[in-house]
């Protein structure tokens, strides 16, 4: 266990800085389309699953890739190597001072305990995420499956406020019943925007990279600008399909849809919600 976690841990730190230098370069290309701030997330979810590095004559990572190496609960000097000299020195000083055994005969590495102990905290949160994913999936599924097949994919039903996409091997739109088809139809093109896009298997697998590393906060706020910049881009991929100029009518699309989500506060990450519709518009 303390294996993984070393690994996991190692992955965590290395993939914050590449989250934090994408955040950077989102800011500079705030005005480019979505679907290139939409790409770049690709690389922080892999380096966040990706336990190796392919070095470079020159890199833009000031940090190793093993910072905390997997000999630290066994070596009588535990330090960690980040390659940032003020950090490490800050750590290893903490790690020299509080956890270093000064007792030559005791038998158990303080190290060892404290990892111990981190490790089975973060398999109680990866496994409190897992539940959680199994929970909204069994409470969305049984929410649509009263609904009416309207046509194609495209199925209706009362028990929601907002259009979504569910389903992993077979995706249906759900959209709610009574709603004007001119207003829904712009709805559905978003929708299927998703589908092609295969948007329906990235939110959940990237959800489940941050059920991994939950205990990060750039993890967190990766995973949410993703989301927004996944939403935004379909919103650019519909009104750019457009002949004509349909912001207007799209933007009261979204109006018709954005309060009733709001109301039904409904949040699961297998399914689309609608938040960053109306940002940029």
């Amino acid at each position: 266990m303390n294996r993984l976690f070393i690994e996991i841990l190692n992955m965590s730190i290395s993939a914050s800085f590449v989250a934090a230098i994408v955040m950077l370069i989102r800011l500079f290309i705030r005005k480019a389309p979505k679907k290139y701030s939409y790409i770049l997330w690709a690389v922080v979810f892999f380096r966040l699953i990706c336990p190796y590095t392919i070095h470079l004559p020159v890199s833009v990572m000031p940090v190793q890739s093993n910072t905390i190496p997997q000999d630290i609960v066994y070596t009588s000097n535990p330090s960690i190597q980040s390659g940032l000299t003020g950090v490490d020195n800050a750590i290893n000083g903490f790690i020299d001072n509080v956890l270093s055994s000064a007792d030559p005969v005791n038998s158990v590495n303080p190290v060892q305990v404290v990892l111990k102990i981190a490790s089975l905290i973060w398999l109680a949160g990866f496994l409190m995420f897992l539940l959680y994913l199994a929970v909204s999936y069994l409470r969305l599924n049984k929410r649509v499956s009263t609904a009416i097949r309207i046509h194609d994919n495209i199925f209706g039903t009362d028990l929601i406020k907002s259009p979504f996409v569910f389903g992993f091997v077979h995706p249906r739109i759900y959209i709610p019943l009574g709603f004007d088809e001119q207003k829904t139809s712009h709805i559905l093109m978003h929708e299927q925007t998703h589908i092609k896009r295969l948007d329906y298997l990235v939110k959940p697998l990237a959800f489940l990279v941050l059920a991994v590393h939950w205990f990060n906060p750039f993890a967190w706020a990766s995973f949410a600008l993703m989301a927004e910049d996944m939403e935004l881009s379909a919103d650019e991929a519909v009104i750019n399909r457009s002949d004509i100029d349909i912001r207007g009518d799209y933007s009261n699309s979204l109006l018709a849809f954005a309060f009733s989500e709001k109301r039904n506060g409904f949040l699961s990450p297998l399914a689309f919600g609608k938040q960053a519709w109306l940002k940029g518009l």
